[in-house]
């Protein structure tokens, strides 16, 4: 089915441990903890029911089959895989077609929570970014309200042969420059010219969360590591930028021409310089071509010299956001006595700590380099 957008296929959020796309039944999980899940996620029981509904008032039908042999999760199964996993549920998404046949992305909210505003951010971000040199899905409609259904983002669906999410190898050094000037195209916004919403109103001091997350890892964390991080913390605040504020390989669709179309955007707002580039450099950890590419497009200055502001601000960016990983891990998981219930969990609070090793220390190739 090529017509179907590709940057669901590919992603691990998706194909979590490969199993996602195969229809899983709610039968293979814990009901107990399914529904215990819910309930703390304040997730409606009649959710699907509610999303059933919505389908129908719009004449849409949702795609099931997304690629061949692999059908796409119902709302109550990918909830059920999400909490199994220990993944959010804030939205479920998925791919529909109307009456005639044209595909589209859309997004529902799945929380009672008024003030989850999620899809509000995602609409917003996607109507400033028409007025940027930045690459996303056209937004179609927007309904903050619920009712009998549920609230929804509807945009526009990338095909298979206008690109697709791929792997670390799989970016070229066009890839690297275009996601890179799409960052600074962000980063040189002006926030106070901006539409208001809700992620432009948050404070954004990340030394300090660095800080504080580096204190409740706690005995977690290696020694050596914790004084890096500390010296990390010293000096004045990482000023505030535009930021896409997930900027992963999965929320990247990568096009045959070296172009780069940015998607997901719940977490755009107000964020910090080297936010993003941060993120996306720790993601492409092991194609070295590609981090070293990032590093000198989005650091040297038209002069040759290094921006420091920016160096300062990625190198946080790479220690917070897998801080912030590591450290939700320790507290919810390993200090509760879950890793029984969630799979590899340590071995994920190691990878975290990989990716920040790894990134220094691509990092200071660089700059010996330079």
């Amino acid at each position: 089915m090529s017509e179907i957008n590709s940057f669901i296929v590919g992603s691990p959020d998706f194909l979590e441990a490969g199993e996602m796309l195969g229809a899983p039944s709610l039968e293979r999980f814990d009901a107990e903890k399914i529904k215990t899940g819910r309930e703390e996620r304040k997730i409606p029981i009649d959710a699907q029911e509610r999303f059933n509904l919505l389908l129908k008032r719009q004449g849409w039908e949702r795609v099931t089959e997304i690629a061949p042999g692999a059908t796409y999760p119902s709302l109550d199964t990918w909830v059920a895989f999400r909490i199994n996993y220990g993944r959010g549920t804030n939205t479920y998404p998925c791919f529909i077609k109307d009456a005639k046949e044209d595909i589209s992305f859309l997004k529902v909210s799945l929380t009672n929570n008024p003030q989850h505003t999620a899809l509000e951010n995602e609409a917003r971000m996607l109507e400033n970014c028409q007025g940027l040199a930045v690459t996303t899905p056209k937004l179609l409609r927007y309904n903050s309200t619920s009712g009998e259904t549920l609230p929804y983002l509807q945009t526009t669906a990338v095909a298979f042969d206008e690109g697709r999410v791929g792997n670390a190898d799989e970016w070229t050094t066009k890839h690297v420059e275009h996601a890179v000037q799409q960052i600074k195209a962000l980063e040189g916004s002006n926030l106070n010219k901006l539409p208001d919403f809700p992620n432009l109103k948050r404070n954004v001091e990340v030394k300090a969360l660095m800080l504080s997350l580096m204190e409740r890892a706690g005995i977690n964390l290696p020694p050596e590591l914790a004084a890096r991080i500390r010296n990390l913390g010293q000096g004045e605040e990482i000023k505030d930028v535009l930021v896409h504020g997930d900027l992963t390989l999965k929320n990247i669709i990568l096009n045959a021409k070296g172009e780069t179309t940015l998607v997901d955007w719940e977490l755009g707002g107000r964020g910090f310089l080297g936010q993003d580039a941060g993120k996306l450099l720790s993601s492409l950890s092991g194609n070295n071509v590609a981090c070293q590419t990032l590093l000198r497009e989005y650091l040297t200055t038209e002069s040759g010299s290094i921006d420091q502001e920016r160096l300062q601000g990625l190198v946080v960016g790479v220690v917070a956001e897998n801080l912030i990983h590591f450290v939700w891990r320790a507290e919810n998981v390993i200090a509760s006595g879950k890793e029984g219930q969630f799979p590899k969990v340590e071995e994920e609070m190691m990878q975290q700590l990989k990716r920040i090793e790894e990134a220094l220390a691509i990092l200071n190739s660089f700059l010996n380099q330079s």
